[in-house]
């Protein structure tokens, strides 16, 4: 009778241990950025640096305001689309990551989109936590209702100005 030989046998991940990340992904830590945000003029920054740096951000990032043009937040964008899964953004108060609340809300999803935690410390936010993920659902819930709000709203003033009336604040 002849010997079969015997198929070597495949090492299974479990014998060899798990499955880890590449190097260059594991030697990563998460990012704490401070991000403020001012009008000309404002004497607060400084405060406010110095605050988002006792509470633990590494990088601060400061946004001038341009008059005019509130919706034009370029440091903040770059920080949306730059940062990665797992990175955390403090703002002192919930209000100061955007000027007005349409932009609020945008930001707050697009922040939840790209897995960045946020941490309002004046408003006792921290999105990690059970109860401060919920706010994503009402800041998306209020993001749409704006937007929905804002097409009409801008319908309803195109039809007024195309018939006519275009004249006064609407």
């Amino acid at each position: 009778m002849a010997e079969t030989k015997q198929p070597t046998k495949i090492k299974h991940r479990a014998q060899n241990g798990p499955k880890r990340e590449p190097r260059e992904q594991r030697d990563v830590m998460p990012t704490v950025y401070g991000y403020v945000h001012f009008a000309v003029g404002s004497q607060q920054i400084e405060q406010d640096k110095k605050r988002l740096a006792a509470a633990g951000a590494s990088k601060i990032l400061v946004e001038k305001l341009v008059p005019f043009r509130p919706n034009k937040q370029p440091v903040l964008t770059e920080l949306i689309n730059s940062a990665k899964k797992g990175d955390s953004l403090i703002v002192s108060r919930l209000y100061h990551l955007a000027p007005q609340l349409g932009t609020l809300f945008r930001a707050v999803v697009d922040l939840k989109n790209a897995g960045v935690d946020l941490i309002s410390l004046d408003d006792g936010l921290y999105t990690r936590q059970p109860n401060g993920e919920r706010i994503y659902t009402v800041f998306d819930a209020l993001q749409t209702f704006v937007r929905d709000y804002d097409l009409r709203h801008n319908r309803e003033r195109l039809h007024i100005f195309e018939n006519g009336g275009g004249g006064g604040d609407g």
